[in-house]
């Protein structure tokens, strides 16, 4: 017969905390796999006894095992709200909001009191606070999610010689970034949907940059109008009909090798969600030194993937591995 612990024996030393303790140490190390409940209770325990530290400890380690389920999220909150680490216990709220679509009405209020206008990332002011962006992604943005594999990528490769084009401009975040570095480089940015236009123009204020701005999309036609399909995240907004809840609108359209051409263009930033696919192979890349793509393959499939890996090295541009992130990729030419 079995002499190991089973979680039905801590009922019996309630009033015996160093009993109960060991015997949730004990069943751990039989097997660390036990449910969230059972390490939420047993960091609790700590934290009542004081020990903050290791009961945060412990409720990091059932995260490690549970990062997808909002309770752990929010009893390390409460442990860092008993520590008195304010920043730590809303960062938690906040990411335990991100993995549920109906949170506790207390945290809604709690992070609702707590919402400013303006976050900081890389450096760079960025205003959120509004209907434009959708609270999903006010709070990936207050977390650091937000682009993220561009941002540590750009940082390697960006010189001030570059003359950037960036196709899909979000709220600014990666040209404003760019412009800080170097205020003598020139660059673009187009961004099809039209809420944002207002949004990236006061990021520029805020961080004290100016830049071309369109509320236009680049591809190989001439100028005309095409369909674009406005989500509740923006960065799902395409002109390929997404399998979300959409709003179809009409965007001006302009040619992209008469943009490159009149603008003497040599890096090409490009993140439009599968418009990719039918863009990449219409551009005249003959002055393009470097593209730093997202590619979007959920959307665009095996083929659209395949289409715009080709058509890039087939131009006479290589795929940098070192310097590329995920879906994020950076493609040069040798000098």
């Amino acid at each position: 017969m079995s002499s190991k612990p089973e979680s039905t024996q801590i009922a019996q030393y309630e009033t015996n905390p160093n009993k109960i303790i060991h015997l949730y140490q004990a069943i751990i190390e039989d097997n660390p796999e036990q449910p969230l409940w059972f390490y939420s209770q047993f960091g609790e325990l700590f934290i009542q006894q004081g020990e903050i530290d290791r009961g945060i400890e412990i409720l990091e380690q059932a995260i490690s095992l549970y990062p997808d389920q909002p309770g752990g999220y929010i009893a390390l909150g409460y442990a860092f709200s008993q520590k008195g680490d304010r920043e730590n216990s809303l960062k938690n709220y906040r990411i335990s909001v991100s993995c549920d679509p109906n949170p506790p009405e207390w945290i809604k209020r709690l992070l609702e009191q707590d919402k400013t206008d303006i976050v900081e990332l890389e450096g760079i002011h960025l205003f959120i606070n509004s209907d434009a962006i959708s609270e999903y992604l006010q709070n990936v943005i207050r977390l650091g999610g937000y682009e993220t594999e561009e941002i540590k990528i750009l940082k390697k490769i960006i010189e001030p010689t570059d003359k950037i084009i960036e196709l899909g401009g979000g709220i600014g975040f990666l040209s404003i970034y760019a412009k800080k570095q170097f205020p003598q480089l020139q660059i673009s940015s187009y961004e099809a949907n039209p809420n944002l236009i207002e949004i990236i123009r006061k990021n520029q204020q805020l961080n004290d940059c100016e830049f071309p701005i369109y509320n236009v999309i680049l591809d190989g036609e001439e100028e005309g109008e095409v369909e674009f399909f406005l989500t509740e995240d923006f960065w799902a907004s395409s002109t390929i009909q997404p399998p979300i809840e959409s709003a179809a609108i009409q965007v001006k359209t302009q040619n992209i090798n008469q943009a490159i051409e009149s603008q003497n263009a040599n890096f090409l930033i490009i993140d439009i969600e599968g418009g990719e696919a039918n863009l990449i192979p219409k551009i005249n890349l003959n002055n393009i030194r470097k593209i730093l793509i997202e590619i979007h393959p959920q959307v665009i499939g095996n083929e659209g993937f395949s289409r715009v890996f080709l058509s890039l090295l087939s131009n006479g541009f290589l795929y940098d591995c070192h310097n590329s992130i995920g879906p994020v990729y950076y493609f040069y030419k040798e000098n």
